[in-house]
């Protein structure tokens, strides 16, 4: 038997892979590597098809229950400001969302900034790639269908943009074409037009952004202090920290928000052998006073 036709007959009856190398490829009438191929291939192709029936049954389900999401709430302080951390969908922690929302009601948020990387895009990472994972299509579409339950809960946010945010950019100057070929964020991610994309926000004083290239305990006051004004920074998930610093003259502070990924998913396998864990947290600017770095209980 050739290589494809073992694996036919795995995919017949997957059992038939639990017995010898040795004792199957004499049933077979092929070479124990050859077995080793098929075993591979085979795993390979069942492990796909689980993969393709969870995003579709996935997609499905998310969308669905879009209106279950927490309700906005719309009648905070709009000089308040909630920070959403990194969430990389569709690899977000489980009740981060909710988190969120329960914080921006709790210090009366009437304005919301995503510190950025909304979506994780690893299936066109620059990076090494989970080739079990899902597909690039598969990843952006179950990406979209939880970015509904954001949009849902916040209807009006201004996102910083970050470095995952602009892969597919990235890829397209990597290719070699303008940038006229591609869509904007609003349109990729199907973003309501309350949803405000750029590179950096101010509000009150106080400039937001990613913080892409930035690393280190130090790194939002060093941006704060570079940018001679209070800054906000995402992008460092394992940092979650607030530093000041004074003059005569006047107070700046540097916030790193912290993030909310599940640090679980294979999207993340890169940082599985690090002590320092991702830091589960969202922040609140007061006033663009008085920053609050607010950790999600391990329990939620």
């Amino acid at each position: 038997m050739t290589v494809n036709q073992v694996v036919a007959k795995f995919l017949e009856n997957p059992d038939r892979m639990s017995m010898g190398s040795g004792k199957l490829s004499k049933r077979c009438n092929c070479t124990p590597a050859d077995i080793l191929d098929a075993r591979r291939i085979a795993r390979a192709k069942m492990l796909k098809v689980k993969i393709n029936n969870n995003y579709k049954t996935a997609v499905s389900d998310i969308e669905s229950t879009v209106e279950d999401s927490p309700k906005p709430f719309l009648t905070g302080d709009k000089k308040n400001v909630l920070v959403i951390g990194d969430p990389h969908e569709p690899f977000c922690k489980d009740g981060y969302l909710e988190f969120c929302r329960e914080m921006q009601e709790k210090y009366n948020c009437g304005t919301v900034i995503h510190i950025g990387d909304a979506v994780d895009n690893h299936a066109i990472s620059y990076h090494e790639k989970d080739v079990t994972g899902m597909s690039a299509g598969q990843e952006f579409s179950l990406a979209k269908a939880k970015m509904k339950r954001w949009y849902y809960t916040f209807p009006e946010v201004r996102v910083c943009i970050g470095n995952h945010d602009a892969l597919p950019f990235r890829k397209l100057f990597t290719a070699g074409l303008p940038k006229e070929w591609l869509k904007t964020y609003e349109e990729l991610l199907e973003a309501p037009k309350t949803w405000k994309w750029d590179f950096v926000h101010q509000h009150e004083g106080v400039i937001y952004q990613h913080g892409t290239g930035l690393s280190g305990e130090m790194a939002s006051i060093n941006a704060a202090r570079e940018n001679r004004q209070s800054t906000v920074i995402g992008h460092l998930h394992t940092v979650c920290n607030t530093r000041f610093l004074a003059s005569y003259k006047d107070v700046i502070f540097g916030a790193s928000v912290g993030c909310g990924i599940d640090h679980t998913k294979y999207a993340f396998a890169y940082g599985r052998e690090n002590t320092r864990k991702p830091v589960l947290a969202c922040a609140v600017v007061l006033n663009g006073k008085t920053p609050i770095n607010l950790l999600m209980n391990f329990d939620k």
